[in-house]
């Protein structure tokens, strides 16, 4: 018999800023109210943007009973190129003829907490992107509003964990790091040695930036060094403003691969789930996720069983 189908899906945390006017400081933004706002707009074509040439609507948006803080909507984007499909028993690839008004839905699913202006955001390979979920507010408020700007910003919640995540890491796949010609002589000790000669070619030559990538072939049982690893992370602890980037790719026990972003790191959190349904009797088959499923595990993870909410004002600093 068939396995199910699963879908590991990634949640990312925004704080919704309103720019500063003349060099003053950005400030926390509600947009619980442009949400409602969007929600009056009937029928549902009517809150239809372009993104890149590709429709966009906010469709299902409301607030949740149980916590009145928060407003869950759910936005598509619609995708008409490149569809094809095939069969088990054929190499052979059809065009899918979709008519003029059928898309292909990409969809995510978004959760806003008024109260502390924190956005959680699904991530899908073809869903929206924050700068695209950003875009449509945008316009959407443009049309709302005699087309003024919203002036609105969405600043990633940081990962203060992640030096932490990665010194806990059981393998470790790779390190990819970037900095800039000036700090070439001041690199801790452990990335000095790393580099050795290869600093005087890098001056020699006259670049302005250095990137490295250390890595281990696919599938090899064994990691890079963990002693050595974690050695060169420590550093990196100690002397952030010397890297312009940082990346470790690890693992804990089982779990699968995660990356650490050790100088730009971005709170996000994972869950997986089931995304198939039984087909006759041994064959599992993948379905869309179902929105309603993703808003209550989306719920859940927030503020009930994971109550990543505390964690997302531990990150900002937000006590009370």
């Amino acid at each position: 018999m068939s396995k199910e189908k699963k879908q590991r899906v990634r949640f990312d945390f925004f704080q919704v800023l309103k720019a500063g006017k003349d060099g003053e400081e950005d400030t926390v933004c509600d947009i619980s109210h442009l949400l409602q706002e969007i929600n009056g707009v009937k029928p549902l074509e009517n809150r239809v943007q372009s993104y890149f040439g590709e429709p966009v609507r906010m469709d299902s948006i409301h607030i949740e009973v149980d916590h009145p803080e928060l407003t869950y909507f759910h936005l598509t984007r619609m995708r008409d190129e490149g569809i094809a499909s095939t069969t088990e028993k054929t190499e052979t690839l059809k065009d899918l003829n979709l008519s003029t008004d059928d898309f292909i839905a990409e969809d995510a699913n978004c959760i806003f907490d008024s109260k502390l202006g924190i956005l959680m955001l699904q991530r899908n390979v073809h869903s929206l992107s924050q700068s695209g979920l950003l875009e449509y507010i945008e316009l959407m408020y443009g049309k709302l509003h005699e087309g003024k700007n919203a002036n609105i910003l969405f600043e990633p919640v940081p990962d203060i964990e992640s030096v932490k995540q990665a010194l806990n890491a059981t393998k470790y796949n790779q390190l990819a790091f970037k900095f800039a010609s000036n700090y070439a002589d001041n690199l801790p000790s452990a990335f000095g040695n790393l580099l050795g000669s290869f600093k005087d070619v890098f001056h020699n030559i006259g670049g302005d930036n250095l990137s490295f990538v250390i890595g281990i072939n696919r599938g090899r049982e064994t990691g890079l060094k963990s002693t050595e690893m974690r050695t060169l992370i420590h550093d990196v602890k100690d002397n952030k403003s010397i890297f312009s980037s940082v990346l470790v790719k690890g693992k804990q026990g089982d779990a699968p691969v995660e990356i650490y972003d050790l100088i730009n790191g971005k709170y996000s959190v994972y869950y997986t789930f089931i995304a198939s349904k039984k087909v006759g009797t041994n064959k599992q088959k993948r379905v869309h996720l179902n929105p309603k499923a993703v808003e209550e595990e989306m719920i859940r993870m927030y503020v009930t069983v994971k109550d990543y909410r505390s964690v997302v004002m531990h990150n900002l600093g937000i006590t009370g």
